[in-house]
């Protein structure tokens, strides 16, 4: 595989390496399913979220035109689609100051009703050396 092969943006980047993280990883068959499945993925919430509709965060305000661009380029990589109806659960982005600007989305309200499995990493990084 050549990075030619990899698509720009995000959506998409962990399907054509399937291989490595069947073969080097050795990710689990949920982990594979959610991979190969793309963005058909659902994940498993504890409950339902109520509606919420936060207020605008400030770095979003004082990099308005940025967050616009940001926003555009994601609509035309049909990363995101545009909608006239009011969203059930409205989360907050907010821009991260570095070298460059990156757009954040703040998902802090709808990780309260993710169902959370415990798991032990240590047990992934000692398996291969067996």
């Amino acid at each position: 595989m050549t990075t030619k092969d990899v698509p720009i943006g995000v959506k998409g980047k962990l399907k054509p390496c399937v291989a490595y993280w069947r073969d080097y990883i050795m990710a689990s068959h949920f982990r594979l399913d959610v991979i190969e499945s793309g963005y058909k993925y659902k994940l498993p919430f504890s409950g339902e979220a109520p509606p919420i509709y936060l207020k605008i965060n400030r770095s979003s305000i004082e990099n308005s035109h940025f967050v616009e661009t940001a926003i555009a380029d994601l609509i035309c990589k049909k990363c995101i689609v545009e909608t006239a109806s009011i969203p059930y659960c409205c989360n907050l982005m907010k821009v991260a100051e570095g070298k460059k600007l990156r757009l954040v989305l703040d998902l802090r309200h709808p990780n309260m009703f993710l169902w959370k499995q415990n798991s032990n990493t240590r047990i992934c990084t000692t398996l291969p050396h067996l």
